[in-house]
C-alpha cells in the first residue's frame, strides 16, 4: 500500500515539474487599428506569466518571446478589472 501511494508521488512530481516549463502569455490587444501589430512585453522576461501590449506597426510577434502553454487575449478595459 505505501509504495503504491509513493509511486503515485513520484509520478506527480514528475508532471508537476515536467509543467514547470509552461509560461503564460497575456496580450492586451489594440482596438480600432487594423494595420500591422507587433507585441511589446510589459513584464519581467524571465517571469512564469509573460504580458504583452499590442503596438501599431511591424515588430516582434509572440512565436518570438519563445513558448506558451496559453494565450489569452484581453480587451484594455479586461486587463483593468
Amino acid at each position: 500500500m505505501i509504495r503504491g501511494l509513493l509511486k503515485r508521488v513520484e509520478r506527480l512530481e514528475a508532471l508537476q515539474q515536467a509543467n514547470t516549463g509552461l509560461r503564460e502569455a497575456w496580450i492586451e490587444t489594440l482596438s480600432g487599428w487594423d494595420g500591422e501589430r507587433h507585441l511589446a512585453m510589459v513584464s519581467a522576461p524571465g517571469a512564469g506569466r509573460c504580458i504583452f501590449q499590442e503596438r501599431r506597426g511591424p515588430g516582434p510577434q509572440l512565436g518570438d518571446f519563445g513558448k506558451f502553454g496559453w494565450v489569452l487575449r484581453l480587451s484594455t478595459a479586461e486587463m483593468n478589472l
